[in-house]
């Protein structure tokens, strides 16, 4: 079972994501309020390929568009965390910057919580 990291920078949305994955596939799950916090948790990580990253994309001090860039240029592809974004905004922006190549999957807020449930399920494991 993959290591699951939740950052966004809304504390209810922290929580409701949290207690929703620990809900279904256990409490190997942390949280990062920014993107700056998410990568110093996974560079402290000694296996990132192992991490399910569910990231919000617009978030203060480092958005999710600078962690995906961090990751792309810091991570060879099989080293990288599996990810599935959680975003207010359009997906459209990702994929014109090129980084939707790193993104498994994503979810438009408000999030469909059986949706996403179905994909922490088949991509934690």
């Amino acid at each position: 079972m993959k290591k699951i990291l939740v950052v966004d920078d809304e504390p209810l949305n922290r929580l409701l994501l949290c207690e929703c994955v620990k809900k279904h596939v256990g409490n190997n799950v942390a949280t990062a309020r920014n993107g700056k916090e998410a990568i110093d948790m996974l560079v402290e990580m000694a296996d990132t390929a192992n991490v399910l990253l569910l990231l919000d994309l617009n978030m203060p001090i480092m958005d999710g568009y600078e962690v995906l860039e961090y990751i792309r240029d810091h991570y060879l592809p099989e080293k990288r965390p599996t990810i599935i974004l959680i975003t207010a905004s359009y997906y459209k922006a990702v994929q014109e910057s090129g980084l939707e190549k790193l993104v498994t999957c994503y979810h438009q807020k408000p999030i469909d919580i059986e949706r996403l449930v179905k994909d922490v399920l088949t991509l934690a494991v």
